[in-house]
């Protein structure tokens, strides 16, 4: 299910997102290097749509987005210590619903999966799936305890999201509503430990952004400058066109692994030749969410508008060279999108569409849309920006 925000609740995420820039800036000591220490004007001095697009995109699309995961793993958090104190159906339908805000702002993420998100290793640490429910059940099972210093030693498929999301929703195979009376003490052990630890690592993640991006590293910028000061002493990006070149291909990245991956592997080839157990999210039910997200994520980047408001995106480097194919960029991915959410339409998850002639059809409608989508982006966007 779409996961829909009011207005109230954008203008409170609106102020926690500045009043937690303030504060992670305000941490640093006097000679550590701010978020942003150049002036735009200076660096983009010729480019300055490039550097409009890269200000935008970077610090009110991408940041404001792992701001918006750290927030939401802290609360899932905080409501799994509710529900351990206070074990209700009531509490346990919370914590379910903010996993699935947790998992909207990851899923949105993925287009720009570079920079901290990759060298801090915290994809696999959150989002390793399929889940080892083997050895998951032996832990349950065992008389060990169970704590978030355990779970930091054990494999990336026994913790993060999917670890999580099995505990809170049951196996998926008949229903994506657990009821408090199948969660055991043990389970709300684990799963406890488990949202300690993926808090910590969306956090980790975030800081990586705001304040230092090689944690280890006190002397090194947070990730936010480097990617909005390219320049000549900039390691990573020495030009506005190499960031141009880090988003188009991440857009590029994420519209292939949806299409040919996450669609494709648990669809195979035939219905005879499907696979449920290859599905990303299957325990919630939640993989034509997680499919829509990612496209979202590409649309964030295309248009620069996020919960932030609107700015400049890639949408405008493309349009002041080809108007006419900006707008088919524009419409096709929200043509994707709309297919995507279509294959749930008669309320059928994922995982049971991929073993129905019906279901499959529009599978398979969706995983086109998502293929030509990927085309334009490589064929057409990646080599006209470079």
């Amino acid at each position: 299910m779409k996961h829909r925000y009011c207005a109230k609740n954008l203008v409170e995420r609106f102020f926690f997102l500045v009043a937690l820039v303030l504060t992670l800036g305000c941490s640093q000591s006097k000679n550590e290097p701010s978020p942003t220490t150049s002036s735009p004007e200076k660096i983009f001095s010729g480019h300055e749509l490039e550097g409009s697009v890269i200000q935008n995109l970077g610090k009110n699309v991408i940041l404001s987005t792992y701001l918006g995961l750290s927030k939401s793993a802290a609360e899932l958090r905080d409501q799994v210590a509710v529900l351990e104190a206070s074990r209700t159906q009531e509490n346990l339908n919370k914590a379910q619903n903010l996993w699935k805000q947790c998992r909207y702002y990851w899923e949105s993420t993925e287009a720009f999966l570079f920079g901290p998100v990759e060298s801090l290793s915290v994809d696999p640490m959150i989002d390793t799936w399929p889940l080892n429910r083997a050895d998951l059940d032996a832990i349950l099972q065992s008389g060990s305890p169970i704590k978030a210093e355990v779970l930091r030693t054990l494999g990336t498929n026994l913790k993060g999201f999917h670890t999580a999301e099995y505990l809170l929703f049951g196996n998926g195979l008949r229903s994506n509503q657990k009821i408090i009376s199948d969660l055991s003490a043990r389970e709300i052990e684990y799963l406890k430990a488990a949202t300690v630890v993926l808090a910590e690592d969306t956090e980790k993640l975030t800081a990586a952004w705001v304040n230092h991006s090689n944690p280890d590293d006190p002397n090194s910028k947070s990730y936010l400058s480097i990617l909005t000061e390219p320049q000549l002493s900039n390691a990573i990006y020495s030009s506005p066109q190499a960031v141009i070149s880090e988003l188009v291909n991440g857009m590029v990245g994420i519209a292939d692994e949806v299409g040919s991956g996450k669609i494709a592997d648990p669809l195979g080839g035939s219905l005879g030749e499907a696979n449920p157990t290859a599905e990303e999210s299957p325990f919630s039910w939640n993989s034509v969410s997680d499919f829509s997200n990612n496209i979202r994520s590409i649309q964030m980047l295309y248009t620069g508008q996020s919960e932030m408001g609107a700015g400049a995106g890639i949408r405008d480097l493309v349009a002041a060279k080809d108007p006419l194919l900006a707008r088919q960029i524009e419409d096709q991915i929200a043509l994707a999108i709309q297919k995507i959410q279509q294959i749930s339409s008669d309320g059928m998850p994922f995982g049971q569409a991929i073993l129905n002639e019906v279901g499959r059809s529009r599978v398979l409608l969706a995983q086109q849309e998502v293929n030509n989508l990927h085309l334009l982006l490589k064929q057409k966007v990646l080599p006209l920006l470079q």
